[in-house]
């Protein structure tokens, strides 16, 4: 049976077709690697049928199953995906108490445009092709594919400089491959996702080597609802906002310590700000920092951040000759530790 891979960030319908007064059920069974199709459903959803169709939006109940952490670095070979960054559906469904159908779903944490329309499939490549760029001779991240079992796929690398060429095979269910091969860090490489011999998507890793700045990595859940890293090269800005409440106190006496808070601050906290900037990119790049502004998990060095901007315009070399893009992020915890 075909295992379907969708994305729950954004609604997954599944329906029952019957007449008006019919009575539906889905039974929702859900399960995380290495386990396997439990015995009994986690959920099970009712409905009667009003006109000739019924729907079930399915994808809260998968998002449940699923949780990011940390991306893991990897530099050559192929490296499997953390098995709770994803996860297997079984839905079945009936009318009038009469299975009419199953059906399998491995589930991420990605999501569909509007565009898109209804259930809409994404590419088991997932990551958008084009041109990133990476710190030279560092890990660069990783490129996620779903591999269903039919066929055969390859990751092919060639170098930008010397021309050399690599293959790595794919062949877990869900993996990585690295986007810059530890083989040609120095030079930068192309990679090729084949599938049976023919090209699906190409990327670029281009190497940069920033003198002035430190670079940050950011690591983020893409609309495929994989992790995905970029870099911010350039000019990095940290600052600090702080929460406070304040009261104003009676002196404990009339004999008052002149030394003594008359108004006095309590729970005093910190918010943590950095503000950074990408460098020279390309045009395309928009969507990139699209994606990172509408994801729920982003790492900045290894540390959970929220993005705080909440507008950018879209550059295009039209209108403007360099791009590069400025982003605010919310450190999301606070700098004092309160957390019991």
């Amino acid at each position: 049976m075909s295992v379907q891979k969708i994305q729950v960030r954004s609604p997954w319908l599944a329906s029952v077709t019957g007449t008006t007064g019919d009575s539906t059920e889905v039974r929702l069974f859900l399960w995380n690697d290495p386990d396997s199709i439990p015995i009994d459903p986690q959920y099970t959803l009712s409905k009667d049928i009003i006109d000739t169709d019924v729907y079930y939006d399915v994808s809260p109940y998968a998002r449940e199953y699923i949780s990011h952490l940390a991306y893991s670095e990897i530099s050559a070979g192929y490296q499997t995906a953390t098995v709770t960054e994803y996860c297997y559906l079984t839905v079945k469904t009936y009318k009038n108490d009469v299975l009419q159908n199953t059906l399998e779903y491995i589930c991420f944490d990605g999501y569909a445009y509007y565009e898109d329309g209804y259930n809409s499939v994404a590419s088991v490549i997932m990551c958008e092709e084009g041109e990133y760029y990476v710190k030279e001779s560092e890990n660069s991240g990783g490129i996620f594919v779903y591999n269903n079992g039919v066929g055969t796929w390859t990751a092919n690398y060639t170098g930008l400089t010397s021309g050399g060429t690599t293959s790595t095979n794919i062949t877990g269910t869900v993996g990585y491959v690295p986007l810059l091969l530890n083989t040609y860090s120095s030079e930068g490489n192309t990679l090729e996702i084949k599938f049976n011999g023919s090209t699906q998507k190409t990327f670029t890793a281009t190497t940069e080597c920033e003198a002035k700045y430190t670079p940050v990595e950011c690591d983020f859940v893409n609309n495929f609802g994989v992790w995905q890293r970029i870099i911010f090269f350039k000019v990095r800005k940290d600052n600090i906002n702080i929460n406070t409440t304040e009261y104003k106190m009676y002196p404990s006496s009339v004999n008052y310590n002149p030394s003594d808070n008359i108004t006095q601050r309590f729970n005093t906290n910190a918010e943590q700000r950095t503000t950074l900037n990408t460098g020279w990119v390309r045009e395309g790049y928009s969507e990139v920092i699209q994606q990172l502004m509408l994801s729920e998990k982003v790492l900045l060095d290894g540390v959970p951040v929220n993005v705080d901007t909440k507008s950018v315009e879209k550059f295009t070399h039209l209108n403007d000759n360099n791009i590069n893009y400025t982003i605010d992020f919310l450190h999301s915890y606070n700098l004092i530790n309160y957390v019991l």
